[in-house]
């Protein structure tokens, strides 16, 4: 157990939120099952080409469901050789706005960890999201 003096060199605990503090993966691979059913044409090629996209845009777009959803619209552009449907733009803007909509889930014990650290520390809330 934690008595907040294990090392009094540290004053400071930062936090990096999503799915440290709350759950936001969860989202993420509920969106992608629902991507994966939307293009189910274009499924094997889909997540390698995901990753890869995400990666050489990671420093222009950060992250965030926002930048996810525009990932997703330009891997599935891409992948279907300018094919995809306006139905299907349509719908992952529609599940974009879901997403952003979803108040997500603090995890277990969070609150109390987090008065109890506080007591001992200052904390900080570390986001990745790009402005």
């Amino acid at each position: 157990m934690l008595t907040g003096k294990e090392n009094p060199e540290f004053k400071i605990i930062g936090f990096e939120a999503d799915d440290t503090l709350w759950g936001n993966k969860t989202l993420f691979y509920n969106a992608q099952k629902r991507f994966q059913d939307l293009l189910k044409n274009y499924t094997d090629q889909f997540f390698q080409e995901l990753l890869k996209i995400e990666k050489q845009n990671l420093e222009y777009y950060g992250y965030g469901i926002k930048c996810f959803i525009r990932l997703i619209i330009k891997t599935s552009i891409k992948i279907s050789n300018g094919k995809i449907d306006n139905e299907s733009i349509a719908e992952f803007s529609k599940l974009g706005k879901e997403m952003l909509s979803d108040p997500g889930q603090v995890l277990p014990d969070v609150k109390s960890t987090l008065e109890f650290l506080s007591k001992s520390y200052i904390l900080i809330l570390i986001i990745k999201e790009t402005f």
